[in-house]
């Protein structure tokens, strides 16, 4: 992987750049054998409508980790990639104190299966030929 600082080489526009088709859901759940579960938290949930999508890699990570660059069409099958999707509580998606907040692995890590996370990331930022920074680096080869 490639070590620099981010870098913001146009402007993020989340839903014209990164949108995906909320069916995207079903995937993932049938990708965990239909288990609603958020892996961050380790938590099993009664339905899909407690949870939100969460991206591992953040849309706004990617964007100032590379794909800022890459076409739109790239950006798109980023935002509803398998391999970079799961599901999280509210509380933990969302910006709050224990949220990720669309963090790099240097700014939050998750309470439960650091090592899935971290290698889901690595896998991720190969996959889209993504960089890391080096608080990144530090929290990933921890």
């Amino acid at each position: 992987m490639i070590i620099k600082d981010e870098n913001r080489c146009s402007a993020y526009d989340k839903k014209a750049d990164y949108d995906y088709d909320q069916n995207v859901e079903d995937a993932i759940v049938a990708s965990m054998n239909g288990q609603v579960y958020g892996p961050y938290t380790g938590s099993y949930f009664e339905s899909d409508s407690e949870t939100d999508i969460e991206h591992i890699v953040a849309t706004s990570e990617a964007h100032d980790s590379g794909l800022c660059s890459a076409p739109v069409s790239i950006r798109k099958a980023f935002a509803s990639d398998l391999l970079n999707l799961t599901l999280a509580s509210p509380k933990v998606n969302r910006c709050s104190k224990t949220g990720k907040c669309g963090f790099d692995a240097g700014e939050w890590l998750p309470e439960e299966n650091k090592c899935w996370f971290v290698n889901r990331i690595v896998q991720v930022k190969q996959k889209y030929k993504l960089s890391i920074d080096l608080n990144e680096y530090h929290a990933l080869m921890y």
